[in-house]
């Protein structure tokens, strides 16, 4: 079970890095609370209160997953 998490971790870094979309999005990191506010390092705005963002996505079932995928990705991430 740790070495899932663990694993599921580098692949999550590894995509993050390798991410073109990350370069134009803003990251941001919630710790508790239903508020939030934002700093831009020499201050912080005023709290304001989250909202609730759906989205869903339909993926084909005619498509099995590809039976080295795993080896690939172990071989990205010792690359990486």
């Amino acid at each position: 079970m740790k070495d899932n998490k663990i694993f599921s971790l580098k692949v999550s870094k590894l995509a993050e890095d390798k991410s073109v979309f990350m370069s134009v999005v803003t990251k941001v990191k919630f710790i508790y609370g239903n508020e939030f506010s934002f700093s831009d390092g020499k201050s912080i705005s005023n709290a304001s209160p989250m909202s609730h963002i759906e989205n869903s996505m339909e993926l084909p079932r005619a498509m099995p997953p590809h039976p080295d995928l795993e080896d690939r990705i172990e071989r990205m991430l010792s690359e990486g």
